[in-house]
């Protein structure tokens, strides 16, 4: 549930976040990942993991990553750890943004309201990712808004609901014959 003292910290707002993340990009044009999430640490802090000494391995063709998980002996490894899985993805570990919000459905409508600012706010960055220099970003962007259209209202009928949603596109695997 949302509340005021659980979600509101102007410290970790998504507009403070998104700003810095907007600020760094503006100035850089482009920017590794992990370059950004340590300009981000260092402003606001860093995430609370439970999963730490986190490591790309592989092999052969397959490529993950693997970390280290502390937990009681007499409890399995998947109570300390959230997980996320949709028709489009396997099982995912969710990284809390900003060590705090963890609910998928939040995660998706921030991520969804950090976009709507960079088209409102910053037109000229969204021309750069639309037609510029930053377009390779703007195929990433148009994927998760096609995976975002179906999960989300699945994700937000299912609590009102109750039941278990499935929706599915006709001539689809699933779809009716």
């Amino acid at each position: 549930m949302l509340a005021p003292r659980k979600h509101l910290n102007l410290d970790v707002s998504v507009l403070r976040i998104s700003s810095i993340m907007l600020r760094e990009l503006s100035k850089r044009g482009v920017l590794e990942f992990e370059r950004l999430r340590q300009i981000v640490e260092r402003r606001v802090g860093a995430d609370d993991l439970p999963i730490k000494n986190i490591r790309a391995s592989s092999e052969g063709d397959q490529h993950y990553f693997v970390g280290d998980l502390t937990h009681p002996k007499e409890r399995l490894w998947s109570e300390y750890v959230d997980t996320y899985k949709s028709g489009y993805c396997g099982t995912s570990i969710i990284v809390p943004v900003w060590g705090k919000i963890a609910d998928p459905f939040l995660i998706h409508f921030m991520t969804l309201y950090a976009l709507s600012i960079v088209v409102r706010y910053l037109p000229l960055l969204w021309h750069e990712i639309e037609d510029g220099n930053l377009n390779h970003i703007r195929a990433l962007i148009e994927q998760y808004l096609a995976i975002v259209d179906n999960v989300l209202p699945q994700m937000a009928i299912e609590p009102i609901t109750g039941r278990r949603l499935i929706a599915v596109q006709p001539g689809s695997l699933f779809g009716p014959m």
